[in-house]
């Protein structure tokens, strides 16, 4: 309790941010879900001058590797976040002017008080209420780089009302209340660097009145363009003095007399069984420590530059650089996939109730039951879920979203091979709009379309 109201004391040249953390009103907050520090509240004291501009950027969090996480509070224009409509954060045209034309824009000062650093861009489902299964969703993906956007969770996360705002459909509920104690609020929509789960094409942005929006009508990445607040990461090498109000902001010391620590790298080769090359900077065994850590089991000590991992089935890498001030690490899954319903047999529980896969049925299917089984799948860059494993361990999909409304028949026939013109739309029309992998990853079936009793009440003769 004590060490919580601590008062910000000078270390050397520098200040220590984290002892004058609060569990009220705003400032500074320990994060409930990360090892992290957020700067909560309306308008906490969190100003910091960087690139030249005097208070012109805030302090988002303190992230565990002690690198401070900074946002700009002025948009630098209005854009799309990607041209190419795909809502892929690693080839946006938003990542590629914001780490080129952008990052050149900057002194050279602060390019050099910048650190590679690792951004979550995973998808996130709109309008949830759970936060802790956002944040990992957004990790589910990731992306290095030097300047990116805030996450939809680190937004919710600014406010220091949980208990209104504390997830995504609360915020959306009580937006009018959260945006009192958010301080990023600023009556303007800007992106997030976070895309809509179960869509190609939309990312989530901040709208005018505080709502998260990212739909169709309001989301497309290359229809919205919207405010870009730049987003960087400040190496933990530099100290900062000063009092982080608006008039007196903090200012950075510099810091950095050698070019920041380099995260590990990884390149994978193999396909049943798999290669991982990790690659550190230079010194491991000497003027660094390395280390990596397969499928979370026995840390490694690495005294090369360069080491393979090897990999017979599915798992995880976390490799690990430090020279005894700095650290940095990054992580790597490994996906080996066994050949069709093998991969879900071998890897996920047959259930005898509720919802999930349940075991094989007289036809020797497996079938997907229940309102809400994990049976989503993605396939031709949409969300499809599976129906059943069949016995030749191909997958029965079916699409999660109508692709539109049709007539079984134009002729009013209930012959399906005669060819119905439903028939000939899907196999012809539809077919040919889906991308080349997802065609090629059809195969050619048996479809059982005989004529049915309506009040048949026996399943194995209506089957038949």
């Amino acid at each position: 309790e004590a060490n919580l109201q601590a008062e910000k004391e000078i270390e050397g040249e520098g200040i220590n941010l984290t002892d004058d953390v609060v569990t009220s009103g705003d400032g500074l907050y320990k994060d409930e879900y990360e090892d992290r520090y957020f700067y909560r509240g309306a308008n906490p004291n969190n100003y910091i001058t960087f690139n030249d501009e005097e208070a012109g950027w805030r302090i988002i969090s303190i992230e565990p590797d002690k690198t401070i996480k900074i946002m700009r509070i002025d948009k630098i224009s209005n854009q799309l976040w990607n041209s190419a409509g795909v809502n892929n954060w690693n080839n946006a045209s938003l990542n590629t002017n914001l780490n080129g034309e952008y990052y050149n824009s900057l002194t050279s000062t602060a390019q050099n008080q910048i650190v590679n650093h690792t951004f979550y861009t995973g998808a996130i489902v709109s309008d949830n209420n759970d936060l802790i299964k956002q944040i990992s969703d957004e990790k589910s993906s990731t992306w290095e780089g030097k300047i990116g956007l805030i996450t939809v969770s680190e937004y919710i996360r600014i406010n220091y009302n949980l208990r209104q705002c504390g997830s995504f459909s609360l915020y959306t509920q009580n937006s009018d209340i959260c945006n009192n104690s958010n301080w990023t609020f600023n009556n303007s929509p800007w992106w997030t660097i976070s895309p809509r789960f179960g869509t190609s094409n939309v990312a989530f942005y901040v709208g005018s009145y505080g709502y998260v929006y990212g739909t169709q009508d309001y989301g497309p990445v290359n229809e919205g363009s919207y405010g870009i607040r730049p987003t960087v990461y400040l190496s933990s090498s530099l100290k900062l003095q000063g009092e982080g109000t608006k008039e007196s902001p903090f200012e950075i010391i510099e810091g950095i007399s050698l070019p920041a620590l380099q995260s590990p790298t990884f390149q994978e080769s193999g396909t049943n069984s798999k290669t991982v090359a990790i690659t550190y900077p230079e010194g491991c065994g000497s003027t660094l420590t390395c280390t990596y850590q397969k499928d979370n089991g026995e840390v490694v000590n690495v005294t090369s530059s360069a080491v393979n991992v090897e990999f017979t089935k599915s798992g995880s890498l976390v490799a690990t650089a430090s020279d005894g001030t700095n650290t940095v690490s990054s992580s790597y899954t490994v996906i080996i996939i066994d050949s069709g319903g093998d991969a879900i047999l071998n890897n996920v529980e047959i259930v005898t109730s509720g919802d999930g896969l349940y075991v094989a049925d007289e036809e020797g299917r497996y079938f997907y039951k229940g309102k809400n089984a994990n049976n989503y799948v993605t396939f031709n860059n949409e969300t499809w879920r599976i129906i059943s494993i069949e016995p030749d361990k191909t997958i029965k999909i079916m699409s999660e979203e109508s692709i539109g409304n049709r007539t079984w028949d134009s002729s009013n026939s209930n012959n399906w091979t005669r060819p119905a013109s439903l028939n000939t739309y899907l196999n012809g029309t539809y077919l040919s709009g889906m991308t080349s992998t997802a065609q090629s990853q059809i195969v050619a079936k048996d479809w059982s379309i005989g004529v049915i009793n309506y009040a048949e009440t026996n399943m194995s003769s209506q089957i038949s």
